[in-house]
């Protein structure tokens, strides 16, 4: 009797401990793809919203999985998303690392987009527009960059929250002839992740 009990528990536990994975959306609906691989088996790549791949004792299958089903499936899961990559903008006028925002502007804009995210990892990226010559450029994104990470600490931001880059004219919002002046070029984007 004993050994009639036993078996339908050890494939119940062992049904259970099986890999599903489920392809999704981001929060812009756009679907990239992902490579699925076991151990024992050739890689699978997943290209369609909903398309989910599991591996359990009975072997790999495929299925589809509508977004809202698997949120249902795992809420737990999706609540522990998150929140979406936000990105506020700091303008600055032709050869100037002076921003045309005020500090509190910048700092309160900054800490609102941190609120809905702990911990707040913050990216700094300077840029310019193609005034002048690429070498000067680069310092002066540069320079803009820390500008906007100086403000950022002297609002009490953590030093190691902040990482900063600089593209001086090489990725511009709008694109122009070279030594054509774009004031919408002249930024720096502070992007909370």
């Amino acid at each position: 009797m004993k050994k009639i009990i036993l078996l339908p528990v050890v494939m119940l536990l062992t049904c259970c401990s099986s890999t599903k994975v489920t392809l999704l959306p981001d929060m812009t609906g756009h679907v990239g793809n992902v490579i699925v691989k076991n151990d024992g088996g050739l890689p699978v790549t997943l290209v369609k919203s909903g398309q989910t791949i599991g591996d359990s004792i009975l072997g790999v299958h495929e299925s589809e999985l509508s977004p809202e089903e698997a949120r249902q499936e795992k809420p737990a899961l999706f609540a522990a998303e998150p929140a979406p990559l936000t990105s506020q903008t700091v303008w600055f006028n032709n050869d100037s690392v002076k921003p045309q925002s005020s500090r509190s502007q910048i700092i309160n804009r900054v800490k609102n987009d941190c609120l809905q995210r702990e911990p707040c990892q913050i990216t700094i990226i300077g840029h310019t527009d193609s005034m002048g010559s690429n070498r000067y450029n680069m310092d002066l994104s540069l320079r803009r960059a820390l500008v906007v990470k100086r403000i950022l600490l002297r609002g009490g931001f953590q030093k190691e929250a902040i990482d900063v880059r600089y593209h001086g004219p090489f990725d511009p919002l709008i694109k122009t002839s070279a030594g054509k002046p774009q004031p919408k070029n002249r930024r720096v984007e502070i992007m909370v992740h």
